[in-house]
């Protein structure tokens, strides 16, 4: 994970790689999506008052066994759950979701044991410099094909001009 990436952009990225919907090939009731390593979740940045205000809540389905930890309190202690809870909830409730979810590997640091797998990093949009994304001088077809409409015929490919009477 990118140091201080709101949680607001990352887990439907996130989502839609652990879905396969990135792949040409995606079919909705089939499950193959690829496996993702997000690492430095400690980074993890809340907009607004939610550090004091997001609240994750458990049960233990016994009276009074409502548990309740605020989001700072979850950093401290586990900072890859707020990724893996953020990430549940953007994947589909079906039959898939638990598969899914175990393909996500979340670190609060930047180590983690999946080397010998060569992991690919993924870039966000906003994290690409500059010079790999496409300029806006890129000439496409269709640029092309205004462009030649609109220059001059030479002479030998004019068309002749019907008199006029």
């Amino acid at each position: 994970m990118p140091e201080d990436k709101s949680l607001v952009v990352l887990p439907p990225k996130i989502a839609t790689i652990l879905m396969g919907k990135h792949k040409p090939s995606y079919v909705p009731q089939t499950d193959d999506g690829d496996s993702v390593v997000v690492i430095n979740a400690k980074h993890v940045v809340f907009t607004g008052k939610k550090w004091d205000q997001k609240l994750y809540r458990k049960h233990s389905n016994y009276p009074g066994g409502l548990n309740e930890i605020p989001a700072w309190a979850m950093l401290e202690k586990y900072p890859e759950r707020i990724v893996e809870i953020a990430v549940a909830g953007m994947i589909p409730k079906n039959d898939h979701k638990n598969p899914r979810l175990d393909r996500l590997k979340v670190y609060a640091e930047f180590e983690h044991p999946h080397q010998g797998q060569f992991p690919v990093p993924y870039a966000l949009k906003e994290d690409i410099p500059e010079v790999i994304l496409p300029k806006t001088d890129t000439v496409t077809f269709w640029d092309k094909f205004v462009d030649e409409a609109r220059l001059p015929l030479e002479e030998s490919e004019a068309q002749p001009q019907p008199a006029k009477k």
